[in-house]
């Protein structure tokens, strides 16, 4: 991440009091706060996660779904912070650079802070908003309660504004659009100190702007098709959860680099850990 990113998570976490020096620390204490602090506080940190939208520049990483199947009930809210990584299982450590470069945009292999809430709106319904360094997204969801309601189907779509590279010299940036498809099924226990879920996650991409190469502007374009699932699990007791998920990907991205058409395949690894509260 860099010291723009660096930066803004200083005088974010500074608002509500807190310090801290790494990715995941500032992760680990954001959530704990939130436990800590009445409603009302609670409310003006949600603030501070929508305020990171535009915060989180600088470095890449994956958008874990971070919710078991089951959905909040009317009234119910969530907040969450934690970090996930993508890594890309490349058979050849060395690609050309026009490769590398829509690899860096369509994939986005690296690790992110991530930034979540979530609500109930009743009637099986509900929405949440999500923040990436490369992403903002926006989600609504459907579950129906199966097998005495220990178990759910959820089935749900998430829309994001992509920041897939940062403006640099001359260089506009690289912006795009993005859409996923989530369907899991899960488990929970009675009390719900425990969830499972799993389900398969489909999604596409549209990108496009500018790339700084050497000191000039050049325009660059893609757009990629992710076809793949995810497992998560999450414990915990109260109010405060902690969680963890699996999502992966065969990936298959193609466009242009200035003149150049390139295109990229393979498959994605993305963990994600992360605490989160429910109020």
């Amino acid at each position: 991440m860099g010291p723009r990113a660096d930066a803004h998570w200083a005088g974010l976490l500074g608002m509500v009091g807190l310090r801290s020096d790494s990715p995941s620390e500032r992760s680990r204490v954001l959530a704990l706060r939130l436990v800590q602090r009445p409603h009302a506080d609670r409310f003006a940190l949600l603030r501070v996660i929508v305020t990171l939208a535009s915060a989180l520049v600088g470095c890449g990483g994956g958008a874990p779904l971070g919710h078991p199947a089951h959905v909040l009930s009317a009234g119910k809210a969530t907040i969450g912070a934690g970090v996930a990584g993508t890594f890309a299982m490349e058979s050849s450590p060395t690609v050309p650079a026009s490769v590398a470069r829509l690899r860096d945009m369509a994939i986005a292999p690296d690790v992110s802070p991530w930034v979540a809430a979530r609500a109930g709106f009743g009637g099986g319904f509900e929405g949440g908003l999500g923040a990436t360094t490369r992403a903002l997204r926006v989600d609504a969801r459907r579950a129906f309660e199966l097998w005495n309601r220990s178990w759910a189907l959820s089935v749900g779509m998430g829309a994001s504004a992509l920041l897939a590279a940062p403006p640099r010299g001359a260089a506009t940036g690289v912006y795009g659009v993005g859409l996923d498809i989530p369907v899991v099924l899960g488990w929970r226990s009675r009390a719900d100190l425990y969830s499972i879920w799993a389900g398969p996650r489909l999604g596409g991409e549209i990108l496009s702007g500018q790339l700084d190469l050497s000191g000039v502007a050049t325009t660059a374009s893609g757009r990629s098709l992710n076809l793949g699932g995810v497992v998560g699990l999450r414990a915990g007791l109260r109010h405060l959860y902690a969680v963890v998920e699996l999502d992966f990907a065969y990936r298959a991205a193609e466009g242009t680099v200035g003149p150049e058409a390139v295109s990229v395949r393979g498959v994605t690894l993305t963990p994600f850990g992360g605490l989160v509260v429910s109020f």
